[in-house]
C-alpha cells in the first residue's frame, strides 16, 4: 500500500510539473494583470456584441468566457471569481460563467484525449465542440429554470474602480496569487492520483474519469470498447471534468461568494447531455 501511495505521489507530482504547471501559470498570472490593470473591459468588447446577444452577459464578464475557451481547469473559476471580489460582475452572471467557462483545455482534448487515448484524431474537434455545445446547453437549460430577472446581467456592480494598479506591482500580486493557486491544484492532483491508484482495483476503468480526467480517459485506451463508445465516454468525462477538477475549482472560489452546487448540477447535467450528442456523433461518423 505504501508503495502504492507513493507511485500515485509522483504520478500527481510529474502530471503536476510537466503539464498544471507551464499550461496554467502563465494563462493564471496574465489574466490577473489584465484585471489588474483594467483591460479585461477593453478586450471583453470585442466579443461583447456576439456573447451579449446570445448569453446576456455584461462587457466584463465576456473576459472569462473568452479565457475559458484558451485555457483549462481552474483558470476559468479563478477569472470569474476574481472578477466577482473585484465587484466588475453580480454574483448571479459569476455563477452562471462559473460552468460555462471552466472546462478541460483544448490541447488537453485535441491531442491527449483525442489523439493518443482514443486514436481518433480526425474527430479531435468534433469532441471539443461537443464538451463546448453541452456545457453551453446545460448552463442555458439550468439558467432559464432558475432565472427570474430578464436575460441580460447587469454592466457592473461597481461604481468606483478605483485606481489603476501599477503594471509591476500588478504582476507581482499576479505572480504570488497564481503560484499559491497553482500549489493548491498540485496538491488536488497528487491526492487525487493516489485515491486513483488505491481504488483502481475495485472500479471499473471506465468510470475512472469520474475521480480524475486524465487518469480516466487514458484508462479507455487500455478497455475493450467499441470506437463510438469510448468517444461518448470520453466526452462525459471531459464533459463533467471529475471530482480532482471540481475540488481544484472549490480552492479558488474562496472569499468570491460563488457556490460550488450549482456548478456541479450544472457539470453533471452537461455529462449527460455529452453522452447523448456524442452517441448520437458516433453513431453517424464512426
Amino acid at each position: 500500500m505504501l508503495q502504492t501511495i507513493f507511485t500515485g505521489a509522483k504520478n500527481g507530482l510529474l502530471l503536476w510539473f510537466n503539464t498544471l504547471l507551464p499550461s496554467l501559470l502563465p494563462f493564471m498570472i496574465l489574466t490577473q494583470v489584465i484585471i489588474s490593470r483594467q483591460w479585461a473591459a477593453r478586450i471583453s468588447g470585442i466579443f461583447y456584441p456576439v456573447l451579449h446577444r446570445l448569453f446576456g452577459l455584461s462587457r466584463n464578464g465576456c473576459f472569462p468566457f473568452v479565457i475559458g475557451l484558451l485555457s483549462g481547469y481552474p483558470v476559468g473559476a479563478k477569472t470569474c471569481a476574481d472578477l466577482k471580489r473585484q465587484g466588475l460582475i453580480s454574483r448571479e452572471e459569476g455563477q452562471f460563467l462559473l460552468s460555462l467557462c471552466n472546462n478541460a483545455s483544448p490541447p488537453f482534448i485535441l491531442t491527449f484525449v483525442a489523439g493518443q487515448c482514443l486514436n481518433l484524431p480526425a474527430h479531435a474537434f468534433a469532441l471539443l465542440l461537443l464538451m463546448h455545445l453541452s456545457v453551453i446547453l446545460a448552463s442555458v437549460i439550468l439558467r432559464v429554470c432558475s432565472h427570474k430577472r430578464g436575460w441580460y446581467f447587469p454592466e457592473s456592480v461597481r461604481s468606483d474602480r478605483g485606481p489603476c494598479v501599477p503594471f509591476m506591482t500588478a504582476l507581482d500580486n499576479a505572480i504570488m496569487s497564481s503560484f499559491e493557486v497553482i500549489t493548491k491544484v498540485g496538491g488536488y492532483v497528487i491526492l487525487f492520483s493516489i485515491a486513483v491508484l488505491l481504488l483502481k482495483p475495485f472500479i471499473p476503468a471506465a468510470f475512472l474519469g469520474i475521480l480524475e480526467i486524465t487518469t480516466g480517459t487514458a484508462a479507455l485506451s487500455g478497455v475493450s470498447l467499441s470506437a463510438g463508445l469510448a468517444f461518448t465516454a470520453a466526452a462525459a468525462v471531459i464533459t463533467f471534468g471529475g471530482l480532482s477538477a471540481l475540488a481544484q475549482t472549490k480552492s479558488v472560489l474562496s472569499g468570491s461568494g460563488l457556490s460550488i452546487r450549482p456548478y456541479f448540477l450544472t457539470k453533471a447535467l452537461a455529462a449527460l447531455l455529452a453522452c447523448g450528442l456524442s452517441y448520437g456523433y458516433a453513431l453517424a461518423f464512426l
